[in-house]
């Protein structure tokens, strides 16, 4: 998570000059993580139990994530560490950027296809 807010942070810092970087990729984490969450609990529960999520419950894990991350990395310390320590992807700042791009690619691209798999689950229950 620490790589994945630095190379977020870095990104709107360094090429989008944003106002207030840290602000920006703490939420852009944030959701990016509730995108995931969410896809891997939609997938799930239709699959295994032919049950779909409501919306109140997706939009609960999204402001569970956004809390927790805001209060993990509102911490001035640690956004001191973690700026200071420059963490890396298996010591790789090429392969660093390449997956972090790939997670937000991914988590993004949810927002499009994850209705579609999943009422192709929901079409096989009974």
């Amino acid at each position: 998570m620490r790589t994945l807010y630095y190379y977020y942070q870095l990104f709107y810092k360094n090429i989008l000059k944003d106002n207030d970087p840290y602000f920006t990729a703490r939420l852009v984490l944030s959701m990016s993580e509730s995108f995931l969450v969410i896809s891997l609990l939609a997938i799930s529960s239709s699959y295994f139990f032919c049950w779909l999520l409501s919306k109140y419950f997706m939009i609960s894990i999204i402001i569970i994530v956004l809390a927790i991350n805001f209060f993990i990395l509102c911490n001035s310390e640690v956004t001191k560490h973690v700026e200071k320590c420059k963490p890396t992807f298996f010591k790789s700042h090429k392969l660093s950027v390449a997956l972090t791009w790939l997670f937000f690619l991914v988590t993004s691209s949810s927002l499009f296809w994850l209705g579609d798999v999943v009422q192709d689950i929901m079409s096989n229950c009974k």
